[in-house]
């Protein structure tokens, strides 16, 4: 249960169960809410935590957002998902940042609306609908 209150489902994913990254401070915040996948099905379920989602929701489970971080090409799975299911989702973008205020624009993101912003600034958590579509192609 998040600290607020409102239950919540933790999936943690990588490509092997050996990169599996922080297993038990991810179940004692999730307890028996965590959800592991693994692409080569060493631990958890396998194949990715897009996947694990999706079959969660196939299977009548309800949720209300979809928070994600990781690499871009798990974001970029994660904002397709979300959009083809009809679901909120906000990505932690992982941009590089050299200045951290915005002024070097290193790490510029590119918006639906066609602007862009600088990630260490009006980021790094962005919703995934006002992305560019390159997130959610």
């Amino acid at each position: 249960m998040a600290a607020g209150g409102a239950p919540f489902d933790l999936y943690l994913g990588a490509t092997t169960a050996a990169e599996l990254l922080l297993v038990d401070r991810c179940r004692a915040a999730a307890g028996d809410r965590l959800v592991l996948a693994t692409d080569d099905g060493s631990a958890g379920e396998h194949g990715t935590v897009v996947a694990a989602l999706e079959r969660r929701l196939d299977a009548g489970t309800a949720y209300a957002r979809v928070l994600a971080c990781g690499p871009d090409p798990m974001l970029r799975a994660a904002a397709r998902f979300a959009r083809r299911r009809g679901l909120d989702a906000e990505l932690s973008l992982e941009e590089p940042m050299a200045c951290g205020v915005g002024v070097c624009l290193g790490c510029v993101v590119e918006l639906a609306d066609g602007h862009f912003v600088p990630s260490c600034k009006d980021g790094p958590v962005f919703r995934a609908a006002d992305l560019a579509a390159r997130w959610s192609e």
